[in-house]
């Protein structure tokens, strides 16, 4: 009995009279063959978990890409928004300055109409008691007549004085009855303004309570922020063009200088976003005029 593996081969060396311990070329390709096929499969089965891995990886970086793309969308949808929120915010804030200016400019102007109004009526009621004065000294001068009737042959000239001094109180009262008048007139005329005033006042109201929204929209425009505001040292301006995250000062000749460039840059697309804070300290008629004088100037919805 042979010891350790059983030879299979056909032609064997103990035909020949002795045992080889080394296989044969057949059996070495065999092995060679098997060896390749295994290493082959081994192979592709690699290659396939790889094209899948990569195929993973490929979706991946697909979906990240619409993602960042959809981000970007959805900030600058934002930051248009925004943009439109702020000029609205500034136009509503310079209307109502505007509302409160008229609104104190009225206020004083009533109050000086009631000032008026007192004093023609204090006016009208010492002339009422100056009338009052000279009735009462009528009926005295009245009874005084009546009580020189009876000795009327020896005081005839006191009755005639009498009588005189009665046309001259008599001449008084008529002219105070006409002061009287005149002035009455004067309170109705008064009293007309202020129904006027205050006809004006509730209009402007009216006005301010309608105002409508604007038509601008920074939608793919070319968008610079700047901000006008003043202090004790005099009027501040602050710029920031689009992508930069601070603002920077400058004059007005600077101010004009920058926008004059981007609007070369930028024709038809600039879109000057002016912004006045609530405590700007400026009052309507400065914070209109630097926005419109720029506005017109620069900002491509008011270009022709």
């Amino acid at each position: 009995m042979q010891q350790g593996f059983t030879n299979l081969r056909t032609h064997s060396d103990s035909e020949n009279g002795h045992e080889s311990f080394w296989p044969s070329f057949t059996d070495i390709m065999m092995v060679v063959v098997m060896i390749f096929m295994i290493t082959s499969v081994v192979v592709v089965m690699r290659n396939w978990e790889l094209v899948q891995e990569l195929r993973n990886t490929m979706e991946s970086e697909r979906l990240a890409e619409e993602m960042v793309r959809s981000a970007n969308e959805t900030n600058e949808t934002l930051e248009e928004r925004l943009a439109q929120a702020q000029y609205q915010l500034s136009e509503l804030r310079m209307a109502l300055m505007q509302a409160k200016e008229i609104d104190e400019e009225k206020s004083n102007q009533l109050s000086d109409r009631e000032k008026q109004l007192l004093i023609i009526q204090l006016s009208l009621k010492q002339q009422q008691d100056e009338n009052e004065n000279s009735q009462r000294a009528i009926v005295l001068l009245n009874e005084e007549v009546a009580a020189q009737n009876a000795t009327i042959t020896s005081n005839e000239n006191r009755i005639i004085s009498l009588n005189n001094e009665r046309d001259e109180l008599l001449k008084t009262v008529e002219e105070q009855k006409s002061k009287t008048l005149m002035l009455q007139g004067q309170i109705d005329k008064a009293d007309g303004l202020f129904q006027s005033l205050q006809g004006n006042f509730d209009e402007l109201k009216v006005k301010y309570d309608k105002l409508i929204k604007p038509a601008r929209s920074a939608k793919g425009k070319y968008v610079v922020d700047v901000r006008y505001e003043k202090n004790a040292k005099g009027e501040k301006i602050s710029f920031r063009d689009q992508g930069e995250k601070e603002y920077s000062y400058l004059d007005r000749s600077e101010l004009d200088f920058r926008l004059a460039e981007l609007k070369k840059k930028y024709p038809k697309k600039l879109y000057l976003k002016i912004i006045i804070p609530e405590d700007s300290g400026l009052t309507y008629n400065e914070a209109w005029g630097f926005m419109k004088k720029f506005l017109e100037k620069y900002d491509y919805y008011y270009q022709k």
